[in-house]
């Protein structure tokens, strides 16, 4: 009798195992969105622009709220107004430095700036792929 009961308690632990799996798949991984940026404005009047030195964007954005590398900064609660879509969320700006001045500014969404922290770190060329997340 305690095999009887064993063997119908392990199809239904079973059952039970695959059931729950499928309600704790992984959820979708966000898409990346990354818009080029000309300017940042401030009250209609350009303050950065590529160009523009390190201490201008100190001056004008204050120190960074994280800093990717020492020549790629992150600042945080940034938008492209109404021509930026809302629903891409991306509100950090990148500002990328060469020789102490902005060479490139990036709008970004959180995904977009995990990625472009991979490639960083793998120094990896812009144009190859990097998977970012594992299952």
């Amino acid at each position: 009798m305690k095999f009887a009961a064993l063997s119908l308690l392990i199809p239904a632990a079973v059952i039970v195992a695959f059931g729950l799996s499928t309600g704790f798949a992984a959820a979708p991984t966000a898409q990346a969105f990354s818009h080029p940026v000309k300017s940042v404005e401030r009250f209609g009047e350009n303050t950065i622009v590529r160009g523009s030195k390190v201490i201008a964007v100190v001056q004008a954005l204050g120190q960074p709220h994280h800093k990717l590398s020492p020549e790629v900064w992150v600042y945080l609660n940034f938008n492209g107004g109404h021509e930026q879509p809302a629903t891409d969320n991306c509100t950090t700006l990148l500002v990328t430095f060469t020789d102490g001045s902005v060479d490139d500014l990036q709008l970004v969404n959180q995904r977009a700036e995990k990625i472009f922290a991979a490639r960083m770190n793998l120094g990896v060329n812009a144009n190859v792929k990097v998977q970012v997340a594992a299952k």
